[in-house]
């Protein structure tokens, strides 16, 4: 008996249909699966460095604060400022001491004599803050010789907080705010530096104006600095970070902020120290 002619795409028994000629690689295929690869192990590794960056921050903000609990316990007050106008001489005493409570005749008119030595305890302790300016950062150098930690900038109103290391190294700005190494420490006289990338710790700064308050809190106390210039400068200007007769902090970034690339500019954040910050008691 005679067969008819078979139907294109089917097979001698008529249901099975012929099997597809693999495809080749193109090389745009290639090419995609390359850049898929590459984005893939960048995304992995930004996590990565991201996560270890947040661990070191939140371990050294811990013993940041721990260490400085034991260098100064809680109450200890030394500062060189005048005690406010409601103070008693029980106030002033308990304050030499560090041993300040609450008075319960707290509105009462101090009287002459009390002014009179809250006037001679704050002098006191500026002249004894001059005579050595080394001290007044005595347990923040201990802690940078053990671990390298210098304290904790915060600029509260466009959410820059973060800890300070030592140097400004690539690791080192990896996961901290770098503390130029010749520049003094926060607390001592003259111009203190403090740099750290524009797209991490620094990228708050973009929005940082005249006035803002930048706190520094190291274990010799927390010091307050209020802005007073913000310039954009090439980066030959070192000029920024000299030193002068007073205190006064810099920060230091890259600029643009969201340049893609070296930034071939840098941002900078002067400000000078309030006339009165915390300072706990020297040992």
């Amino acid at each position: 008996m005679k067969q008819g002619p078979r139907e294109p795409g089917r097979g001698a028994g008529g249901d099975q249909p012929p099997v597809p000629a693999p495809r080749r690689r193109t090389p745009a295929w290639w090419l995609q699966s390359a850049l898929l690869l590459a984005g893939a192990l960048m995304l992995l590794t930004w996590t990565a460095r991201w996560l270890e960056a947040r661990a070191f921050q939140q371990r050294a903000s811990r013993e940041l604060d721990a260490y400085a609990a034991t260098v100064a316990p809680a109450g200890t007050i030394a500062d060189a400022t005048v005690p406010e106008p409601a103070a008693t001489a029980a106030h002033v005493d308990a304050a030499a001491h560090g041993d300040l409570q609450p008075d319960p005749v707290a509105q009462a008119r101090p009287s002459r004599a009390t002014l009179a030595a809250a006037h001679r305890t704050a002098r006191t302790l500026a002249r004894r803050a001059q005579a050595k300016p080394h001290a007044r950062a005595a347990a923040t150098r201990r802690l940078a010789h053990r671990s390298g930690i210098i304290g904790r900038v915060e600029v509260p109103r466009v959410g820059v907080r973060a800890v300070i290391a030592e140097g400004t190294s690539t690791r080192v700005l990896a996961h901290a705010v770098g503390h130029v190494r010749w520049t003094p420490l926060p607390g001592e006289p003259g111009n203190v530096g403090l740099t750290a990338h524009r797209d991490s710790y620094f990228h708050g700064l973009a929005g940082v104006r005249r006035g803002d308050l930048v706190r520094v809190v190291t274990p010799d106390g927390t010091w307050r600095y209020r802005v007073t210039r913000v310039q954009v400068v090439p980066p030959t200007r070192t000029d920024v970070l000299r030193q002068g007769r007073g205190s006064s902090l810099t920060l230091v970034t890259c600029w643009p902020f969201r340049w893609i690339g070296p930034a071939p500019r840098r941002f900078v954040v002067s400000a000078t120290l309030d006339p009165s910050p915390t300072l706990r008691a020297a040992r």
